[in-house]
């Protein structure tokens, strides 16, 4: 199998599986600029599944870095509007929100931490109505990986650049069930099925603690809370629609 019909796999997957995009609804994605075929498979399958819009955020890891080596710590202290008005408005509309994790797991090495944590700490502020709509299961979300050069030669560092990638992607591809022979999505509705059998039969244990005991000496007990449930895989949103937020997951 090519590796541009893995890719038309993949995000017909993440389309359908992953944000389970509804007709008519808008999908945002955000990703680097090399995940740009990634980003063209999933939105030719959004809008083959109806979706109203597909809107695109691309960020580009040099420029990013050359940001935090230049700006002042304070400056981290302040999110423009259009950053903060894009996230709440797109939320409040019942967007979906995919997020390709892509980055060089270097690109802050070095970078003075309170910059990071600032930043970090504005957005939440400014976008909170974005966070609460996602935290409370109004909009769907995924995150999904998508494999660029720098990544691929930390984990593949002794292959050459393609050979890197192409690995890469091959592994990514496996983690999410993509392979010759079977529908993707109906292997993740398996999957989904899996998870429910295991969960369901953890919540009929009506279990108090959990007790763990190693030839080390290690012995530890958790006591569970009153009205707890145990759950993994995918979650349903409020309106009923099910979707994976973590393409892949276990």
């Amino acid at each position: 199998m090519s590796f541009e019909t893995k890719l038309e796999k993949y995000a017909r997957l993440i389309v359908q599986s992953g944000l389970n995009v509804q007709e008519k609804q808008t999908v945002v994605i955000s990703a680097s600029i090399e995940s740009y075929q990634l980003v063209r498979a999933v939105t030719k399958q959004a809008y083959l599944v109806g979706a109203k819009e597909v809107v695109v955020h691309y960020s580009d890891e040099e420029v990013t870095r050359m940001k935090y080596e230049n700006m002042e710590v304070e400056d981290f202290n302040h999110v423009p509007t259009w950053f903060s008005s894009f996230r709440n408005d797109y939320a409040l509309m019942n967007a979906c929100f995919l997020y390709v994790d892509d980055e060089d797991p270097e690109m802050l090495a070095g970078i003075e931490p309170k910059k990071i944590s600032n930043w970090q700490r504005a957005v939440k502020k400014a976008c909170k109505t974005y966070f609460d709509l996602s935290d409370n299961m109004t909009n769907a979300w995924c995150i999904v990986g998508g494999a660029t050069q720098k990544w691929a030669n930390k984990v593949y560092p002794d292959m050459s650049n393609q050979e890197a990638l192409d690995s890469l992607w091959n592994a990514i591809f496996k983690a999410a069930k993509i392979d010759d022979e079977h529908d993707p999505v109906e292997l993740w509705n398996q999957h989904r099925r899996s998870f429910e059998k295991r969960v369901n039969y953890l919540n009929s244990l009506n279990l108090k603690k959990l007790y763990y005991k190693n030839s080390k000496g290690t012995e530890i007990t958790i006591g569970l809370n009153d009205d707890y449930l145990f759950a993994g895989g995918g979650s349903y949103l409020k309106n009923g629609v099910y979707n994976f937020p973590n393409i892949p997951t276990e």
